[in-house]
């Protein structure tokens, strides 16, 4: 666990702002305390990067250790991703992220019109 929370999680978008040309991007916050605003904060810079790929997400966690995302930061990150359209891999683990089984549905029914997957 690193704990990293939202103002890492804000870091590290000041950083990947600049790299608009990326087409293959790895994000593993993996046993780390991203909340909400973290969530939002990575989907306005995912919403920046249209031209990516191939995109790997990992926010699982385990009982004790979770990011705290949540429905709606997991809403958030999942609309940015619809937005790419070219998108042709996409790895996304919310285990362990206050994610409900009707909501993970939901998400799922958004990535329809992603036809590159």
């Amino acid at each position: 666990m690193n704990e990293i929370s939202c103002e890492g999680v804000e870091g590290l978008v000041q950083g990947l702002e600049v790299l608009t040309g990326l087409t293959t991007l790895e994000i593993n916050l993996k046993n780390n305390t991203v909340g909400e605003e973290g969530a939002e904060k990575l989907s306005e810079c995912l919403e920046k990067m249209t031209g990516l790929l191939s995109l790997n997400i990992n926010f699982g966690g385990y009982s004790q250790v979770q990011n705290k995302l949540k429905e709606a930061g997991a809403k958030k990150v999942l609309r940015s991703i619809s937005k790419m359209k070219d998108l042709e891999v996409l790895e996304l683990d919310l285990g362990y992220t206050g994610v409900t089984d009707i909501c993970a549905l939901e998400l799922a029914t958004s990535l329809k019109g992603l036809n590159s997957l």
